[in-house]
């Protein structure tokens, strides 16, 4: 028990759990989109939310993605400043309103940015951010 007086911090992530491991991600998103999204497409947003995590895809953590535009942005001190489609081209968008734009902080929050190859309507996208806040 000596050690335990050598130790000076703990740093905790925010529900007290300390790992290092990406599997959670395809378990998390085939739970929050089943039965909103069909099993051909679930493949592919799993693919691509590990793309996304990875920083294999245009769309990095870090970034703002517009939920209603299908742009995001990078940003300068959090105010959006490059804007992009989801296939990476540059586009001159201004934010007409920051209420549709989420923050891609980290893996957690991908599943709910609504990308192309899922093609969620709007009944669709609120059973998902309901299932995502009360679980």
């Amino acid at each position: 028990m000596n050690w335990m007086k050598q130790v000076k911090v703990a740093i905790f992530d925010m529900d007290g759990t300390l790992y290092q491991d990406d599997a959670f991600l395809g378990r998390y998103i085939t739970y929050l989109l089943d039965g909103i999204v069909d099993e051909e497409k679930m493949g592919a947003v799993v693919s691509e939310a590990y793309d996304i995590l990875d920083g294999s895809h245009i769309l990095q953590l870090g970034h703002f993605f517009d939920r209603e535009q299908h742009f995001f942005y990078e940003h300068d001190q959090f105010i959006p400043t490059t804007c992009y489609s989801w296939e990476g081209k540059k586009h001159e968008n201004p934010i007409v309103e920051n209420a549709s734009l989420l923050f891609i902080g980290d893996p957690w929050v991908s599943p709910i940015y609504t990308p192309k190859n899922t093609a969620l309507h709007a009944k669709e996208e609120r059973k998902l951010l309901k299932k995502f806040v009360m679980k």
